[in-house]
């Protein structure tokens, strides 16, 4: 009998063992599993906004560019809407036939905050932004560039720059990005995006009452996928709101908030990926290796260059001869280099100083070999 009972015993204390290694085991594995999903948002949410950046910074560069066009300069000046719409329109064409910015828009805003001209139509001029356009009403006292995410009748990035006469701004020119092209290029990831705005802003996007709504939010990006609009409309976005990351019924969700000017929220930016998807990037082939570095650090290089746009030179006309002259060849550059002669034959011998210095001072902190 003795011995009946201490093999019960045994045999108790052995079952328990194995339940408690059991248990253990797997909420080691699920808290394992667990670090990954969050380790894998965290590093995706990263990528998404080093992305956005540079989504920021091509639009920053460009609209500082075009506010520098000469021709712009004195449509403007001479108030010939035709004439901004036409050199506007010219060379967005030449940008998407020549770049991947495709989904780009420009337009000039008169200093009292009505449209000037805009590359996409010309039946605009005149008309009132800052009905649509709250961030607008602080542009007067804009003295440097600015880009961030804005609703007006539509939501995009909107990098905007002043178009100076001398010292006085005399216009602003405006670069509206859409995100399009963040769209497809995440889709080549295989992680779908939706750009999501607050409903509560349909007040002032008035060409978006059309978009589909999911959970309280109007999708902005054209090209998304509509196939995940009913499982988006079904799952818990409290839960995913709160933990910044979700995954069910075979589909892993990872939301980052939309911030605009001001950094009040306006929506989200969801990303999915199925559970194939997912698995081929925590631990198949397709690994985080594509994951790319970019930075702040970007945007304050571009906002840099315009507060001093012509690093010693005139002007960017001058700079940008100079910065060329290599990439000709025999008699073309032969008569760039009459040019540049000619251009200097102006220069006083102060202003030549000033440029030497500032070459040798950039070469200095960049680490470029002479």
């Amino acid at each position: 009998m003795q011995e009946w009972i201490t093999k019960k015993f045994v045999i108790i204390i052995a079952l328990f063992l194995i339940v408690t290694m059991s248990g253990a085991v797997w909420y080691l594995s699920k808290n394992v599993e667990e670090n990954r999903y969050i380790q894998f948002s965290d590093t995706l949410r990263n990528y998404f906004r080093n992305n956005l950046n540079s989504q920021k910074s091509q639009a920053l560069s460009l609209a500082i560019a075009l506010a520098e066009n000469k021709a712009l300069k004195e449509a403007l000046w001479d108030d010939d809407e035709d004439l901004g719409y036409e050199i506007l329109s010219k060379s967005l064409a030449r940008l998407r036939e020549y770049t991947l910015m495709t989904d780009v828009r420009a337009q000039v805003i008169t200093t009292d905050l009505t449209i000037f001209a805009r590359s996409w139509d010309n039946t605009y001029a005149g008309m009132p932004l800052d009905i649509f356009r709250e961030d607008l009403k602080a542009i007067t006292t804009l003295k440097k560039p600015k880009v961030a995410i804005e609703p007006g009748r539509l939501l995009s990035i909107k990098a905007t720059t002043p178009i100076m006469q001398g010292a006085k701004a005399i216009g602003y020119l405006e670069i509206l990005q859409f995100f399009d092209k963040m769209t497809d290029n995440l889709r080549q990831n295989h992680i779908e995006l939706l750009v999501l705005m607050d409903e509560k802003l349909l007040n002032i996007a008035t060409l978006m009452r059309e978009n589909p709504t999911v959970q309280n939010y109007v999708v902005s990006n054209k090209n998304y996928n509509a196939n995940l609009l009913p499982i988006i409309e079904s799952i818990n976005m409290s839960k995913l709101l709160h933990q910044r990351y979700l995954y069910t019924d075979g589909y892993f969700f990872i939301v980052e908030e939309m911030l605009d000017g001001r950094g009040d929220q306006i929506g989200l930016f969801l990303m999915v990926l199925s559970k194939d998807d997912l698995d081929q990037l925590m631990h198949g082939s397709r690994s985080l290796s594509f994951f790319l570095n970019f930075t702040n650090k970007d945007l304050y290089q571009v906002v840099n260059r315009w507060e001093d746009p012509t690093g010693g030179y005139r002007s960017i006309y001058d700079r940008n001869l100079f910065k060329l002259l290599n990439t000709f060849q025999g008699e073309d550059r032969m008569l760039v280099e009459q040019e540049i002669y000619e251009v200097l034959q102006e220069y006083s011998k102060k202003e030549l100083i000033d440029i030497i210095l500032y070459q040798n001072r950039r070469r200095k902190i960049t680490g470029e070999i002479e």
